[in-house]
C-alpha cells in the first residue's frame, strides 16, 4: 500500500468516515501488524503536534492583537472581569504555559499578603485607640475615688470659670453685633456649591474599597482664612477656597494599598487626604 493511501486510510479512520466492515478490517490489522500500528501511532502524534502548534500560533496572534499588558490581564482574570474570549484565552494559556500559571499563583499570594497586612494595620490602630481611651477613663475613675474633695473642688472651679467665660462672651458678642468690627470677608463662610461624586477605585481585587463610601457629597465654601484646607467625614468632603468661583474639577480615588487611602484630584493637582473633622491643609 502506498504512503498516500495509508495516510488517507488513517485520516478516514480518525474522522470516522469508514463503514463498519472497513473499521473492523482496520482494527484487525492494527492488532496483527506491528509495523502498521507503529505507523498509525506516528500519524496520530503528527496530527496532535500540528494541532498544538496551530493553537500556539493562534494564541500568539491573539496576544499581539487584542491583549492588554500582562499585569492588567492577570488582575482582571483574578477579579472575574474578563470577556468570554479573554477568559478562554487565559485558560488555554495556563494549560500551555507553566510560567504564566506561576505568575498567576504569585499574584494571588501577593494580593493575599497585602490584604493580611492592611487588616493587621487596621486592627493594631483600633487596639491602640481603644487602649488609650481605656487608660484615660481609668485615670479619671481612680482620681475620683482617691481624691473626692479635689474632684468636687474642680467642679466648683469649673462652674465659676464657665460663668465668667459666659459673661465675657456675652459682652464680646454684643460688641461684635454693634460694631461689626470682626465680620470681615476674610472670616465669613459662604457655600459656593454642593454636589455628589462617585469615588474611583484602584486595585479592586483587594476588596477593601467596598468598605468605604463610594458616593461622596462635595461642598465648596468661600473662606479666605481657610483657603486650601479641607474636611472629610461622614461621607462629606468640604473644600475651602479664597474666592467664590463655582467651577472646580473634583475627583476622588480610593487605593487600598496607599496611605492615606484617598487621593484628591482638584483642578489638575493631586493631594492625599484622610478622614478629619477639623480643617487640614491640602498638601
Amino acid at each position: 500500500m502506498e504512503n498516500q493511501e495509508i495516510t488517507t486510510l488513517f485520516d478516514a479512520y480518525l474522522d470516522k468516515t469508514l463503514n463498519k466492515d472497513e473499521v473492523l478490517a482496520f482494527e484487525e490489522k492494527l492488532n496483527d501488524d506491528a509495523n502498521f500500528k507503529i505507523e498509525f501511532e506516528a500519524h496520530q502524534y503528527l496530527i496532535d503536534f500540528v494541532e498544538r502548534k496551530t493553537l500556539i500560533d493562534k494564541l500568539k496572534q491573539f496576544e499581539s492583537t487584542f491583549l492588554p499588558d500582562k499585569t492588567t490581564l492577570i488582575d482582571d482574570y483574578l477579579n472575574n472581569s474578563l470577556s468570554e474570549e479573554l477568559e478562554e484565552y487565559v485558560q488555554n494559556k495556563i494549560e500551555e504555559d507553566k510560567d504564566f500559571k506561576l505568575e498567576i499563583d504569585a499574584q494571588k499570594l501577593l494580593i493575599e499578603q497585602v490584604k493580611r497586612n492592611l487588616l493587621k494595620d487596621r486592627l493594631n490602630s483600633f487596639e491602640q485607640k481603644a487602649n488609650t481611651a481605656d487608660i484615660e477613663e481609668t485615670k479619671k475613675v481612680v482620681f475620683k475615688v482617691e481624691h473626692p474633695q479635689e474632684d468636687q473642688k474642680r467642679k466648683i472651679e469649673f462652674t465659676r470659670i464657665v460663668g465668667i467665660a459666659a459673661s465675657v462672651l456675652i459682652v464680646a458678642f454684643t460688641g461684635l453685633f454693634y460694631l461689626n468690627s470682626d465680620s470681615t470677608p476674610q472670616n465669613s463662610m459662604k457655600m459656593i456649591s454642593e454636589y455628589s461624586i462617585q469615588v474611583e477605585e484602584k486595585n479592586e481585587g483587594l476588596g477593601f474599597a467596598k468598605e468605604e463610601q463610594q458616593n461622596i457629597q462635595v461642598k465648596l465654601f468661600m473662606n479666605k482664612k481657610l483657603k486650601n484646607h479641607y474636611k472629610f467625614n461622614n461621607g462629606v468632603l468640604s473644600l475651602y477656597f479664597e474666592n467664590d468661583v463655582k467651577e472646580h474639577n473634583v475627583n476622588l480615588l480610593f487605593d487600598a494599598t496607599a496611605t492615606p487611602s484617598f487621593q484628591l484630584k482638584l483642578d489638575n493637582k493631586n493631594y492625599f487626604i484622610e478622614f478629619t473633622e477639623t480643617p487640614l491643609l491640602l498638601k
